[in-house]
């Protein structure tokens, strides 16, 4: 699917759609920048849609918080759903919804 988008982008824009593969994330720290690989092995850069970090409460406190980081979904199969966006001359993807398959 991948390769059918970034054949012709244009196409895709202001158009929800879905696309699956593992999120990667090449870099370290806060600067990362994060790709989606389908199976063919192709990528495209995907917006952020999860904290970069989380601050968990002292292990006193007995609530935690249920979200998970961008790191977390980092090596993991993913179905992604949301809109193309041309920044510059590259092509992002911005995420409505991810689903962890």
């Amino acid at each position: 699917m991948l390769k059918t988008i970034l054949a012709d982008p244009q196409q895709y824009l202001d158009k929800e759609i879905v696309i699956e593969g593992v999120l990667q994330a090449p870099g370290k720290g806060l600067n990362r920048r994060f790709f989606l690989q389908d199976n063919e092995g192709d990528t495209l850069e995907v917006w952020p849609w999860a904290p970069l970090e989380i601050y968990l409460p002292p292990p006193a406190q007995k609530e935690r918080p249920q979200v998970k980081p961008m790191n977390y979904f980092v090596g993991r199969h993913l179905r992604l759903t949301g809109r193309l966006q041309q920044q510059g001359e590259r092509w992002v993807f911005q995420v409505s919804s991810a689903e962890e398959l």
